[in-house]
C-alpha cells in the first residue's frame, strides 16, 4: 500500500505559526502535532476533533490550525485501493476548505491554500489547483516552498492546455530559483505541446521488444527512446491535450498498470 502524499511539498508542524510547540503550547493541539510527527495519523485526526469541539462553529487560528493539521493527517493515511485514496483526498480537502472559512492568519492561509491545491491537483481538478496555488504563492511564509508552488502552477497550466502560460511560469522558476530541483524539472517540462503515455522502462532489450509487439497487437504505435541510464523507454501517443492522454492511459493501464502520462 502506497502513501497517498506524493506532492513533494512538505510543511512543518503548526508550531511554526506560533500556536504552541509540537509537544507543548495548547495541550490538545500540541498532542495532535506530536501524534502527527510520530506518524500516528488516525490519532492526530481524533485529537484535532477535540480541538474543534472547543471551537465549534467559531473562527480563529486554533480552529483553522486544527483543521489544517487534520487535512494533512488525512493526506498521510495509507490507502488500500484507489477508492480509499480518493476518500482520504476528499476528506483532506473538506478539512482545508473548512479551515479557510475560519479566517486564519495570512501565513496559515497560504499554507492551507497550498494544501487545497495539492489535493485538487491529485483529484485532477487542475482549475482549482491553479487558482489556489496562484494565491498561495503570494501568501506563503515558507520561502523554500515558493519555487515548488510556482513549478506546480506551470504544471496546472500545462494540463489545462495553457501551454504558453505554462512556459512563462517554468521560465520564471528557472530565473528566480536557479539551481534548484524545481528549476531543473521546469526546464524539462518547458516547451511541451502534447502528451504521451509512458508504458514502461526496460533494461533488457527482449522485454522492451515484447512490450512493443503487445502494443502493436492492441492497435497502438509504440515509440522508443532512451533515458539517462541507457534504458529503453516505451511510450504511446501523442495526444494534444491531457484529457485525451488520460483516455489513452485508461486503454493501456489494464495490461500496464504503471503506465503514466508524460511530461
Amino acid at each position: 500500500m502506497a502513501n497517498i502524499r506524493i506532492y513533494g511539498i512538505i510543511f512543518g508542524c503548526v508550531a511554526l505559526l506560533g500556536l504552541g510547540g509540537c509537544a507543548g503550547g495548547n495541550a490538545t493541539l500540541g498532542s495532535a502535532n506530536a501524534s502527527f510527527a510520530r506518524g500516528q495519523y488516525h490519532q492526530a485526526i481524533q485529537q484535532t476533533q477535540l480541538v474543534l469541539a472547543q471551537h465549534s462553529g467559531g473562527s480563529g487560528e486554533q480552529a483553522a490550525a486544527a483543521l489544517y493539521l487534520q487535512g494533512r493527517s488525512f493526506e498521510q493515511l495509507q490507502a488500500g485501493d484507489e477508492a480509499e485514496k480518493q476518500h482520504y483526498l476528499a476528506s483532506a480537502r473538506r478539512a482545508y476548505v473548512d479551515a479557510l472559512s475560519r479566517h486564519p492568519s495570512k501565513a496559515l492561509e497560504g499554507r492551507i491554500r497550498t494544501s487545497v491545491a495539492n489535493v485538487a491537483y491529485h483529484q485532477e481538478d487542475y482549475t482549482t489547483a491553479l487558482q489556489q496555488w496562484q494565491v498561495a504563492y503570494q501568501q506563503t511564509d515558507l520561502a523554500d516552498q515558493k519555487p515548488w508552488i510556482l513549478y506546480r502552477i506551470g504544471l496546472s497550466q500545462q494540463r489545462l492546455g495553457q501551454f504558453e502560460a505554462a512556459d512563462r511560469s517554468f521560465a520564471q522558476v528557472q530565473e528566480l530559483y536557479a539551481n534548484t530541483e524545481p528549476a531543473r524539472r521546469a526546464r524539462e517540462k518547458q516547451g511541451t505541446r502534447q502528451f504521451y503515455v509512458q508504458v514502461g522502462v526496460f533494461s533488457q532489450p527482449g522485454s522492451a521488444q515484447s512490450t512493443i509487439d503487445a502494443l502493436k497487437r492492441m492497435g497502438h504505435t509504440p515509440l522508443q527512446s532512451r533515458d539517462g541510464q541507457g534504458r529503453t523507454v516505451i511510450s504511446v501517443g501523442p495526444r494534444l491535450n491531457w484529457a485525451a492522454a488520460h483516455q489513452l492511459q485508461a486503454q493501456v493501464s489494464p495490461q500496464y498498470p504503471d503506465a503514466l502520462i508524460v511530461p
